[in-house]
């Protein structure tokens, strides 16, 4: 419970209460000590005891210069209780004691009170801003704090005032209304072909922001990176890489066209690329169109890929009616 330094003993000063002698010895405890005999000492500058002989006098003045080293104002104040073991050694630059004991920065909304130079100063707690009065991080006099959020708002998207653009011309998005998250204006790519693929995430997004430059820049639809999955292989002969949209999936896939003069698709396990005259594949994959040449009927694949057929009666003049294709 007491505790006194040894060199006060030599001196002949009873021992001091281990919270007194904190305090007096430059720790965080109350001011009261030398068996009961108080005194509050503001800023602890001048009213040291003249009862004091000169040793103690200079440890507590060593404190004092010591704590103001560290920036602080200490001062012995009173507890709410009033007891004379209640007094503390506290800075009169705190929210609690500033300029003076029991002087308290009365809280406002979304702040963090602070204290400098005994003045009152509130700061803003992010994602909130006094968009009132003050400056944009720091409450100003006015009294319901900071008032606004900036991390949803269109209206103060970011900062105070920053009104999102209602549309981003030629940068091919979906012409929704933008929204605003985490303090920047968003808006929806022109889904599902178009992505924001080049942004500071490294990752391709659904969105753009008013700050992106080249806005959804990446196609999915395009073979170098179909559904954002890089390149489609390389295609079979006679044949084309395509990127289309999965009705199914909602996602763009990777295919094969076959090339002009070939039936559309590629035919067969392994796929093969068949002419449009194939009689087994005629323009389109199996569709047969056997060729036939008798006396009353003519059949053949034409070369464009229509299975053409002639119906013909020798006994009649002329013999062959017009040729049908399909």
């Amino acid at each position: 419970m007491r505790s006194a330094r040894p060199d006060d003993v030599r001196r002949g000063h009873p021992p001091v209460p281990e919270r007194e002698a904190r305090c007096v010895y430059g720790g965080a405890g109350p001011a009261p000590f030398r068996g009961g005999r108080h005194a509050l000492w503001p800023g602890m500058r001048s009213d040291v005891p003249a009862d004091l002989d000169q040793p103690l006098r200079r440890d507590v003045r060593l404190w004092e210069r010591g704590r103001r080293v560290l920036g602080t104002t200490p001062a012995c104040c009173p507890g709410t209780d009033g007891r004379p073991e209640s007094f503390l050694c506290v800075s009169l630059q705190t929210p609690e004691h500033c300029g003076a004991c029991q002087t308290a920065c009365q809280a406002k909304p979304n702040t963090t009170a602070g204290c400098a130079s005994s003045t009152c100063s509130y700061a803003c707690n992010d994602p909130w801003r006094n968009c009132n009065g003050g400056t944009a991080t720091t409450e100003g006099p006015d009294p319901d704090g900071c008032e606004t959020r900036v991390d949803n708002n269109v209206s103060h998207c970011g900062a105070c005032g920053k009104v999102c653009p209602s549309t981003l011309l030629g940068k091919n998005t979906a012409g929704t209304l933008p929204t605003c998250s985490g303090g920047e204006c968003r808006y929806q790519c022109n889904l599902p072909q178009f992505h924001d693929c080049r942004n500071s995430s490294g990752a391709c997004r659904e969105y753009t922001t008013d700050q992106d430059g080249d806005g959804c820049e990446t196609d999915f639809s395009a073979v170098d990176n179909c559904g954002g999955h890089g390149k489609c292989p390389d295609p079979i002969a006679n044949a084309h890489s395509v990127c289309t949209l999965n009705p199914g999936s909602g996602q763009y896939e990777c295919g094969q066209k076959c090339n002009g003069g070939f039936d559309p698709d590629p035919c067969g396990v392994p796929p093969v690329c068949k002419p449009l005259s194939d009689p087994q594949n005629c323009g389109m994959c199996g569709r047969a169109c056997p060729r036939v040449d008798t006396d009353d009927l003519h059949e053949q694949c034409s070369p464009i890929g229509q299975c053409c057929v002639q119906i013909c009666d020798p006994l009649a003049k002329p013999p062959c009616g017009p040729q049908e294709c399909q």
